[in-house]
């Protein structure tokens, strides 16, 4: 892997954080033009990680920026768990899966998001 340019700068209330301009993610495959971005993180290994993720991420959506159709609850479920899954401990992590699997998924998971009214959720 090439070095990265990772810089360090101050927050306003004087934390120290780290920033990559201009990372390299990938080319659109629509577009044909490179995808870059700005990573901004805590540590330098956290600015690497989050590199790692956007190329891998870019790769599984077909190599283009276009953004990912959810329609279903369901789909929306399982998108929101995979980044819950990231930030939280493992006790928490099987409740949120145990809640989904028992309420939320079968009162609304095959159906559309647009079709979902506020007076069905709370019932």
């Amino acid at each position: 892997m090439n070095k990265l340019n990772i810089k360090e700068y101050k927050t306003k209330v004087g934390e120290v954080r780290y920033i990559l301009r201009g990372a390299y993610i990938g080319t659109d495959v629509l577009t044909g033009k490179q995808v870059k971005t700005d990573i901004r993180g805590r540590t330098k290994t956290g600015v690497k990680n989050e590199l790692e993720r956007l190329k891998n991420e870019f790769k599984k959506n077909g190599n283009t920026k276009g953004k990912v159709s959810l329609e279903t609850f369901e789909e929306v479920a399982e998108s929101f768990f995979e980044l819950y899954k990231l930030q939280h401990k493992i006790g928490t992590i099987d409740q949120m899966r145990s809640n989904l699997d028992t309420y939320a998924l079968p009162a609304f998971g095959n159906k559309r998001i647009s079709k979902i009214t506020t007076a069905q959720i709370q019932q």
